[in-house]
């Protein structure tokens, strides 16, 4: 991941912190629907990813990075 967030600050892209796995969390909670599996995974509570990390997005789009 370091190595993405390197190549994406050099091309000066704006990279959050912790932009990957904000990413990552919102698109398995849609992929699985199961947000106790999905805070298990990561780390955090329930109430942590609802608060924290969620953030709408369509199945599609998180089907259509799952298969890249």
């Amino acid at each position: 991941m370091e190595r993405v967030r390197k190549i994406g600050l050099t091309a000066k892209r704006k990279l959050p912190e912790n932009c990957f796995r904000n990413s990552y969390i919102s698109y398995q909670v849609v992929l699985t629907g199961n947000k106790h599996q999905v805070s298990t995974w990561a780390g955090n509570s329930v109430k942590e990813i609802d608060r924290r990390y969620r953030r709408p997005v369509f199945a599609e789009t998180g089907q259509a990075m799952d298969t890249e």
